[in-house]
């Protein structure tokens, strides 16, 4: 059980640095301002990192617990009572998240011999096409009358599409990396 706390802990760490660094290397330090919309990068990347982590060395129970964990933790980090629709939105958004990540895991699971960055790029495709959907889907609920494509949707799949090719290729490095990590066996890689 030790060795699978370390390997949800470094693999999360993996990929949530790895999509620290697209963030800055794409929008600079804006990632870090809680009020600009490209710091999904940071607190995304982080709860993605985190589920995907849990959802590889945990148990199914465990990985239920986190995604609940998150959602709330998210919503209690904004301080004050949450109107409804954003009560809404954000569990929309968390579930396209956490799909493509559980997408993502079939995915490298039944095509392991990928190249490293490949299975990246994927869970970037997976992310970005499930954001579309969530965006979509939060239109028709919220403003159907006025269903448009509008630019919102283009710079939500953008930063989605960034978060999976970090936390994807963060991943990857880590799981081509582990037995540096845990040399001799130690870890439980799943």
């Amino acid at each position: 059980m030790r060795n699978d706390i370390k390997s949800i802990l470094i693999n999360a760490l993996f990929g949530f640095v790895i999509c620290i660094v697209i963030g800055l290397l794409m929008y600079g330090f804006a990632i870090f301002d809680i009020k600009d919309s490209r710091s999904q990068l940071f607190s995304y990347g982080l709860y993605g990192a985190t589920f995907y982590s849990v959802l590889k060395y945990g148990k199914p129970k465990e990985t239920v617990f986190i995604g609940l964990i998150i959602i709330i933790g998210n919503m209690l980090l904004r301080g004050k009572a949450q109107p409804l629709n954003f009560i809404i939105r954000d569990v929309v958004f968390f579930s396209s998240l956490f799909g493509a990540l559980v997408l993502y895991k079939i995915f490298i699971s039944n095509f392991p011999n990928l190249p490293m960055f490949v299975r990246g790029f994927a869970l970037s495709i997976f992310l970005g096409l499930l954001n579309i959907i969530a965006t979509l889907l939060l239109i028709l609920i919220f403003n159907p009358s006025s269903f448009e494509i509008n630019g919102a949707i283009f710079f939500n799949a953008q930063y989605a599409s960034l978060i999976g090719l970090g936390l994807g290729v963060g991943f990857d490095i880590y799981e081509k990396y582990q037995d540096k990590i845990f040399p001799h066996g130690e870890s439980n890689g799943a």
